[in-house]
């Protein structure tokens, strides 16, 4: 069984690393991130990050996700999503946004069955990417 914790950053920094190399030697996270883990016993197979949103007080952004290849299949991401979600809303916050890049499928369709829509930033900050939001209220 597979369960989802909330946990320090450290606990999540060197597999995200590991999974999502930047070529600049950059890290997908922040300091002030918080994490969930997807752990198969003691073992983490999978991860979720969330940063309050530098623009507006009220938003948080979902950053930083995977899962290892041999764990995918299993909702483990929607998971990872309603986790954050229900924090976010436990913590007062009334708006969740993220992005996906366009080759990834399957965290699109995780996002809609979380409730995400998708939208279109007046000024784009990501790039070629799939903005996402959603009210927590």
């Amino acid at each position: 069984m597979i369960s989802i914790r909330k946990v320090e950053p450290e606990v999540v920094r060197e597999l995200c690393d590991r999974i999502l190399p930047f070529d600049d030697g950059s890290t997908t996270w922040e300091p002030d991130d918080e994490f969930w883990g997807a752990f198969d016993g003691p073992r983490l197979v999978g991860w979720g990050g969330l940063r309050q949103s530098r623009r507006w007080l009220d938003c948080v952004f979902l950053c930083s996700s995977g899962v290892l290849p041999e764990a995918r299949g299993h909702g483990l991401q929607k998971r990872l999503i309603k986790a954050r979600v229900r924090w976010a809303k436990k913590q007062g916050y009334y708006y969740a946004f993220t992005y996906t890049v366009p080759h990834n499928p399957a965290s699109s369709r995780s996002l809609i069955s979380c409730g995400f829509k998708p939208y279109w930033p007046s000024k784009p900050w990501a790039g070629d990417v799939c903005y996402w939001h959603r009210p927590l209220f």
